[in-house]
């Protein structure tokens, strides 16, 4: 059976005449896979939608930032984004891993070992810090911003660090797994920077 191959700028989905058909030995089942559908595509040109008026405000000159809100409007951007497409985190529990292109944000409380030795409960709390780094931004110091900080406010302080410094991720270190709450986002499947 030959393989259509559909050009570089045609619309997904459409075949391209029979001339431009190959003959291929793959097996049959990956000579046409379907393109999988979006699960929501209202959210996804939502998305979409709020990432370019993102990088438009982004755009916004130093002179004209203030007369315009830029700041802010940029900051309400990034929160309705991380509402619609939540980061998933990668993450660890071994104390000496570090991700020197990630802002992290170590996460401590109660653990299983300390209720079990009578110790009272508390609430999990977060500090945010960084290795040092040069980016496109500017050069950083190594150094941090330490809590006590609800988690969520301490992720979603990292996340506007990240935006503000130019490092690549944000990423999650925690005393053991079992700190981690489905309302502070989504964890990597695996563990490990």
């Amino acid at each position: 059976m030959p393989l259509f191959v559909p050009h570089m700028f045609s619309f997904l989905g459409e075949n391209e005449p029979e001339s431009t058909a190959y003959n291929c030995d793959l097996p049959e089942a990956f000579q046409a896979m379907p393109r999988v559908p979006s699960v929501d595509p209202k959210r996804d040109k939502e998305i979409a939608r709020l990432r370019k008026l993102l990088a438009a405000v982004e755009r916004i000159p130093a002179l004209r930032r203030a007369d315009e809100c830029a700041d802010e409007r940029a900051d309400t951007i990034r929160t309705m984004l991380r509402d619609l497409d939540p980061p998933i985190y990668q993450w660890t529990t071994r104390d000496d891993e570090i991700a020197e292109d990630a802002i992290m944000v170590g996460i401590g409380g109660t653990s299983a070992e300390m209720l079990m030795a009578g110790l009272a409960y508390t609430e999990p709390t977060a500090s945010i810090y960084w290795c040092a780094r040069v980016t496109a931004n500017g050069v950083y110091e190594a150094g941090g911003e330490m809590g006590p900080w609800p988690i969520k406010a301490a992720l979603a302080r990292a996340e506007e660090l990240r935006n503000q410094m130019g490092y690549a991720r944000v990423v999650v270190t925690m005393a053991e797994a079992g700190i981690w709450r489905p309302e502070y986002g989504k964890l990597a499947d695996r563990e490990g920077f």
